[in-house]
């Protein structure tokens, strides 16, 4: 019986990676990472770039840990097992367990729904404060200092 040999684009292709942009200051492009392989990362001008330069990463990162005899974690071993644990206090659980009654749902259900959309705010708040941070600073750069400096003075005057 003929062994199936380990392919290692197979194996590269296992593991899941993030992709993030980098801002100009980071020198651009994009940056991959593989959880599950501590300290493998790349980048790439572009997304495909940078996901080649990722396969080539992972299969160095390999290499190292053979050669030197280190431990290969399995592919998907970094991700969260979806088990969580909380101690609330009893007012607080006596109001969800009230809530989630009250919705027909149950209390875990409910605290998922609301974690997950107070994450999503959080994180369109953080974008948007973002965003808004540099459209100031580009408006800012655009005015001359002579309109900003009357512009700032204005602000403080009191109404008569």
């Amino acid at each position: 019986m003929k062994q199936k040999e380990n392919n290692p684009m197979e194996d590269q292709l296992k593991y899941p990676f993030e992709i993030r942009h980098l801002s100009e200051e980071e020198g651009g492009g994009y940056l991959i990472s593989f959880p599950d392989l501590p300290g493998c990362i790349s980048d790439g001008e572009t997304i495909e770039a940078a996901i080649k330069n990722g396969i080539d990463a992972v299969n160095s990162w390999i290499a190292t840990s053979r050669e030197f005899h280190d431990s290969i974690p399995k592919a998907g071993s970094s991700q969260a097992s979806g088990r969580f644990v909380q101690r609330l206090p009893k007012g607080l659980h006596s109001r969800l367990a009230e809530r989630a009654k009250q919705e027909g749902v149950s209390m875990n259900a409910l605290v998922t729904a609301i974690i997950a959309e107070s994450m999503g705010k959080r994180e369109t708040q953080k974008s948007a404060t973002k965003h808004q941070k540099e459209e100031v600073q580009v408006y800012s750069q655009r005015v001359p200092k002579s309109l900003r400096a009357a512009e700032s003075k204005s602000r403080y005057r009191t109404k008569k």
